[in-house]
């Protein structure tokens, strides 16, 4: 190992200590060592910090092993601590191996401490990475939640017999139910226009499509209706999972209800301003006819016309109608 390792030993026998640091040196550790040999040289070298093992031996004067590992634990959980000593027996060695202690090496047998050492390091940096992994993970799910709990839509999770396993603040807010009285329903409950089959028959086209988008209607606790727009997505890989966001359209829906009717109004105005101006147009052409025999008339009885008659009332009547 070509880096230089930070060792703090816990020892009050130089001897020993220097035991230790030629083991190390005579089979290619390379580390920088540090004696300490009381409660008061251990806070300040954990305060100090930067250590990548501890080396401790059980039995010191002025330093009690729980007192050692309170303080180490307390400070540097992920620093790993090795009790290199003699006097400990079987049993009492494997009650600190489960107290956190990482091995254990005989004072008088130091063949297995670079090897206790190294397999030491590689568990913690494992650790670190596990623990690193599931921070991130644990942080992705706090920021999934909060998306999820903080989204205008309503959300579900349901599982494949559409109990629902998972529901946002939005979809309490729509419906009216709380999250823990939403958990203990099926989508069958909430449906207003679905029966059950029909609803078993849409989870399993989901499942085939892997995702569908549709509106349905939905009953509140106080049982009037809202209507969704639901896309909906199938997890294979999660158990069968299928996610959900639910928007409410009911006010969209009633915009398209007013402007359907006022369309259909609008159509029937317009048929009977159309049946007005035909039957205007008649009689119109009808009067102009009259003048024009009126005055057809007077000629034959040698009198003046009696109507005055437009340019566009003494053009043929088929042009008549074709300028109308």
């Amino acid at each position: 190992m070509s880096t230089h390792l930070n060792l703090l030993i816990i020892e009050d026998k130089q001897a020993d200590f220097r035991l230790i640091v030629r083991h190390l040196e005579k089979h290619g550790l390379a580390a920088r060592c540090h004696c300490v040999a009381s409660i008061e040289e251990l806070e300040a070298a954990v305060e100090q910090g930067g250590w990548d093992a501890v080396l401790s031996d059980y039995s010191v004067p002025n330093l009690d092993f729980q007192d050692t590992l309170r303080v180490l634990q307390g400070r540097h959980p992920d620093v790993p601590i090795i009790l290199v000593s003699g006097s400990v027996g079987e049993e009492r060695a494997v009650e600190l191996l489960k107290l956190g202690v990482g091995d254990f090496v005989l004072k008088d047998s130091l063949v297995r401490l670079v090897p206790a050492i190294e397999r030491s390091l590689r568990d913690a940096a494992e650790r670190r990475e596990r623990y690193g992994i599931d921070a991130a993970l644990r942080e992705s799910e706090k920021r999934h939640r909060t998306i999820l709990q903080t989204a205008m839509d309503g959300f579900w999770m349901t599982d494949m017999q559409g109990r629902l396993l998972e529901v946002n603040e939005a979809y309490c807010r729509m419906s009216g139910y709380s999250a823990q009285e939403l958990l203990a329903r099926r989508i069958p409950d909430l449906e207003a226009d679905e029966t059950d089959d029909q609803t078993a028959a849409h989870i399993q086209k989901t499942m085939a499509q892997g995702e569908d988008r549709f509106e349905s209607r939905h009953r509140r606790k106080d049982g009037s209706i809202f209507d969704v727009e639901i896309s909906v997505q199938y997890q294979a890989a999660k158990d069968g999972r299928m996610v959900a966001f639910l928007q409410d359209i009911t006010e969209r829906k009633r915009a398209e209800v007013a402007l359907r009717q006022q369309a259909d109004e609008l159509v029937a105005r317009n048929d009977r301003l159309n049946r007005f101006n035909q039957a205007a147009v008649g009689r119109e052409l009808r009067m102009i006819e009259l003048k024009r025999e009126v005055n057809e008339l007077c000629g034959k009885l040698g009198e003046p016309p009696r109507h005055r008659i437009a340019e566009l009332e003494t053009a043929p009547p088929a042009a008549q109608k074709a300028q109308a």
